[in-house]
């Protein structure tokens, strides 16, 4: 893509590949669609169940609140996670998934 749009090769080798693809889509003019289900819950996760459920989303120094505060927030507990949920990072084996199959349907 045109430099004037997207990172330049010494950025694109300081930031995370998420962040280059944002930055060019932002200067393109193509902004991101919300995913949240009707709960405001999110769908695409930068963490791990377990650490969504256990997150604190008032804690306005948690580099995690940060990251959401302009676009929705953080939630914890029962509403971290839509049950619809498409994907998770830090997931350490099925047992994970399964904990949080538990968490939403097992109230």
């Amino acid at each position: 893509m045109d430099g004037q749009f997207c990172l330049s090769s010494e950025q694109e080798m300081t930031f995370p590949e998420d962040v280059g693809i944002n930055f060019c889509m932002g200067n393109l003019g193509i902004l991101p669609y919300n995913t949240r289900d009707e709960f405001g819950r999110e769908r695409f996760h930068l963490r791990s169940p377990e650490a969504l459920f256990n997150v604190d989303g008032t804690d306005k120094s948690a580099w995690l609140y940060k990251v959401h505060r302009d676009v929705g927030g953080i939630q914890g507990g029962n509403d971290c996670c839509s049950p619809a949920s498409i994907t998770f990072h830090h997931v350490k084996g099925p047992g994970a998934l399964y904990d949080f199959e538990r968490m939403i349907y097992c109230k």
